[in-house]
């Protein structure tokens, strides 16, 4: 995309009340584009970006920090996110309901993660090195996830008591891990 960050100060500045926010393959994006973005337009509700490799920098995640009112934030190919920007992302965005954190070179969470994402009801982390303790994590901080994605993720066993945890799932995808027909009959 031929996108640059003057375009989106300039939305940003033109449309303070914008709702939602997709971005997708525009590389010529920085994290300019998120200061603009956190700071003009406090109402926004969803931030979409895939394929924009130097826009999630850590200084980028704080300047999307403006906006309070994010219930969904779906990250996927835009570089990797350090664990200092997962914990941002984790810690200030309470109203979240849906994270999508894909393709982020993320291995490890915050160990305190559901203390932060009360309302969060989906959650993706494909395509991640996650540690089957980074999924004891997930399934024991969320109770009342609805979906759950984790795929291609390295994940080679399941918690024996996923089942009493997860009693809300609507939606499990594990697809492309090493897991043994003893762990998928935990889910069940």
């Amino acid at each position: 995309s031929k996108i640059t960050d003057k375009t989106i100060v300039s939305i940003a500045e033109k449309c303070p009340s914008i709702k939602e926010i997709k971005l997708f393959d525009c590389n010529k994006l920085t994290e300019e584009s998120l200061k603009a973005i956190g700071s003009k337009c406090k109402l926004l509700k969803r931030f979409v970006a895939s394929d924009c490799a130097n826009l999630f920098t850590e200084k980028g995640v704080e300047y999307l920090l403006g906006c309070k009112s994010l219930i969904a934030l779906k990250v996927s190919t835009c570089g990797e996110l350090s664990g200092y920007a997962v914990e941002l992302i984790v810690k200030s965005f309470p109203e979240l309901e849906e994270l999508h954190l894909s393709v982020c070179g993320i291995t490890s969470l915050p160990e305190d993660i559901g203390n932060h994402l009360k309302r969060l009801k989906i959650l993706s982390f494909g395509y991640n090195n996650l540690s089957d303790n980074a999924l004891e994590l997930i399934v024991t901080s969320f109770p009342t996830l609805e979906e759950l994605y984790l795929i291609y993720c390295g994940i080679t066993s399941l918690p024996e008591d996923i089942g009493n945890h997860l009693k809300c799932l609507k939606r499990l995808n594990f697809q492309r891990n090493n897991l043994s027909d003893h762990a998928v009959e935990l889910i069940v």
